[in-house]
């Protein structure tokens, strides 16, 4: 691997991973490593770590949104995940091992919740659905444990949604708002009804986080990031953990 200045690291490593997003619900301002101006987590990352009983790494792949200049022709993670062979041909050859995937991503799985402003329907995509469907008919039949762990919430929490505009604007936003929080209710149900073999959760803490871009970008990446910025994360995914757990609870 190339070894990056740090400026270039933290552009690199920083959109869809390590920035933050404001958040009005939240009391949560921007924070971005990145001297890029357009430097954003529009674009979502994902990881897949397949692991069998020993925690011994069988498959590794990162991924990002395939972006085509159209939301709905996007190609988003969960789904070149599930159209990855190579995975698929992994899990084929050693079901027998106890597997454990792992996919660490930007956001939970979308829900008819993307589009920006100038979009103006509903969003054809669920990626709860599609990745709730590749669970029950390629994962658990298998015996397969399946863990999502999720950098941020994609509005879901959103509460004042006039912010965008008003009139229909702020109404598609708030129809978004209410279709990713759907989605995650629906996610998370199924969590519940599969017994901790299916699982929604954030970001752990620094160590989980230093695994995780130590393996994807390299281990200069890590020493590249202020102690300031770690903090300032661990908060943030404080946050996400809290919003998670208060919705699985409140899930019949």
């Amino acid at each position: 691997m190339m070894a990056l200045m740090p400026d270039e690291v933290l552009e690199t490593v920083c959109p869809g991973f390590l920035h933050i997003d404001d958040c009005t619900e939240w009391d949560q301002k921007e924070i971005c490593l990145s001297k890029r101006e357009d430097c954003c987590n529009r674009l979502v990352h994902g990881v897949v770590w397949l692991e069998d009983n020993a925690d011994k790494e069988l498959f590794w792949r990162h991924y990002e949104n395939d972006y085509r200049y159209n939301s709905e022709k996007t190609v988003h993670v969960e789904q070149l995940i599930q159209d990855d062979k190579e995975l698929r041909q992994c899990i084929r050859e050693k079901k027998d091992n106890n597997l454990h995937l792992k996919l660490y991503i930007t956001f939970q799985p979308c829900h008819h919740s993307g589009g920006g402003q100038n979009f103006e329907n509903e969003h054809k995509t669920s990626c709860t659905v599609s990745l709730l469907e590749y669970w029950q008919k390629v994962l658990d039949p298998l015996g397969i444990r399946f863990t999502i762990k999720c950098f941020g919430i994609y509005r879901a929490h959103w509460e004042e949604t006039t912010q965008f505009g008003k009139g229909s604007q702020a109404a598609r936003y708030q129809a978004r708002a209410i279709n990713a929080l759907n989605g995650l209710r629906l996610l998370l149900a199924a969590c519940k009804r599969s017994g901790g073999k299916l699982r929604l959760l954030a970001m752990e803490d620094r160590a989980e986080w230093t695994h995780l871009l130590s393996r994807t970008f390299g281990q200069h990446v890590v020493g590249n990031i202020s102690e300031a910025y770690w903090e300032k994360r661990q908060v943030y995914d404080a946050k996400v953990k809290t919003f998670l757990e208060r919705e699985f609870v409140q899930i019949a």
